[in-house]
């Protein structure tokens, strides 16, 4: 298997009647490895950190040893591998989505509330979205496998369920794309979406396993919910807050400790010596320093 782009789509627990925004923006659930990742907002880049808010147009970069994971706002997880460039697209029919540039996704896609539209040429129930610059693709609660290179083009592996690949958005959204059965795979470039073909499944999980065990270790957390997402987020800040203050506190009685008077130091020695602090010794009469008046005589 090469090192290409991987999309994992798995099914899910779902808000019922909820699209994908109804619930919240998407927000970066978890961040393992070395690496860390790269959070690039309007040509602006900084660390990303567990709980941020992403945006339509945000851009998250994975480093080489680290993978990430994303909440969006149906209960859909998506976990990007090392190396992996994804962004956060805009919604499409109501569903949320990513553009995957390259990289490694594996996601748990929420599970549609209700029965989904399945005869060709009936307008698409979509839950979420992927696109890459060769084709699109809907997911409606089921489980597929995405691979993308830039040269190569897109290779779609369905493992349950159904996977419809289009040429483009409105293709998608009207129905009029190809879509897979189970253990079903097909490859598309820019110049037209291919046939379907069976393929291996447990020989394509082992050669997947290989490559991407970091988003792997990651995948075996468990998944939470926004409210599990905000209450670690508010116990983290709490923590944070707490640790600010008992440094704070420690700082003062350091600074205390060496402002006490006899115990050295240049306050503690003015003291020492009966001066006040903010005192000047008297200057002679006429206001100028006997130093500067002997230099006047010497000249």
């Amino acid at each position: 298997m090469k090192h290409v782009a991987v999309l994992w789509i798995s099914m899910g627990m779902a808000i019922a009647g909820s699209p994908a925004y109804a619930a919240g923006p998407p927000v970066l659930e978890a961040v393992s490895g070395a690496d860390g990742c790269k959070l690039v907002r309007a040509g602006k880049a900084e660390a990303a950190e567990e709980g941020d808010e992403l945006q339509t147009g945000d851009r998250l970069q994975v480093g080489a040893r680290a993978a990430v994971r994303i909440l969006f706002g149906d209960g859909t997880h998506v976990t990007l591998s090392s190396g992996t460039d994804a962004e956060i697209a805009k919604p499409l029919a109501g569903a949320a989505g990513l553009v995957l540039h390259k990289g490694n996704l594996n996601a748990n896609v929420a599970k549609p509330p209700a029965p989904v539209a399945a005869k060709p040429g009936t307008p698409a129930d979509l839950r979420f979205y992927i696109k890459t610059n060769a084709a699109v693709m809907g997911v409606r609660g089921t489980e597929f496998v995405v691979d993308h290179d830039d040269a190569a083009g897109t290779e779609v592996h369905t493992l349950h369920g159904q996977v419809e690949v289009a040429q483009d958005d409105d293709d998608l959204h009207r129905g009029r794309g190809q879509r897979l059965g189970a253990m079903e795979r097909l490859r598309a470039d820019k110049g037209g979406v291919g046939k379907a073909g069976r393929f291996d499944k447990v020989k394509f999980g082992r050669e997947r396993g290989k490559h991407h065990h970091l988003a792997a270790t990651l995948g075996k957390k468990g998944l939470s919910g926004r409210d599990d997402l905000r209450a670690r987020m508010q116990a983290r800040h709490k923590e944070r807050a707490e640790r600010a203050d008992k440094d704070k506190d420690g700082k003062a009685g350091k600074d205390g400790k060496a402002d006490a008077p006899g115990k050295g130091g240049k306050d503690g020695a003015a003291k020492a010596d009966g001066i006040k602090k903010g005192d000047r010794p008297n200057r002679p009469e006429g206001g100028a320093r006997p130093d500067k008046g002997e230099r006047r005589d010497r000249d």
